[in-house]
């Protein structure tokens, strides 16, 4: 049987797999509009994941860890504002999405480092 727990690390699991589902997306199919909508949800899950695993890291002395989840969390939200000042330019729309996916792949293993 199934504790709280249990869902908890399941839910955790799936979040992860759609994110870095979004993160493959982003970069394999051309349609701008896909590449911005999966943009924003990476975006979104990297905020996301910052709020929920980087609390229990100020009860535990994990200092390191909570400052790399801070810059990860850093790192896709600029890779946000850089794709809104990219307006038509895609040169920054392309590091815009590399920068938010590796803020939000390096979040998601920092996560796993619990």
């Amino acid at each position: 049987m199934l504790n709280f727990l249990d869902l908890l690390v399941i839910v955790f699991l799936a979040v992860a797999a759609f994110s870095l589902l979004s993160v493959v997306l982003m970069f394999v199919v051309k349609n701008p509009l896909v590449q911005k909508i999966s943009l924003g949800l990476t975006v979104l899950v990297s905020l996301g994941l910052g709020v929920s695993y980087l609390p229990s890291f100020l009860n535990f002395g994990f200092d390191g860890q909570f400052a790399a989840g801070i810059l990860f969390i850093l790192m896709g939200i600029g890779g946000g504002v850089l794709a809104l000042a990219a307006k038509d330019d895609p040169k920054k729309f392309l590091a815009a999405r590399i920068l938010a996916a590796a803020g939000l792949v390096l979040g998601i293993a920092n996560a796993f480092l619990i």
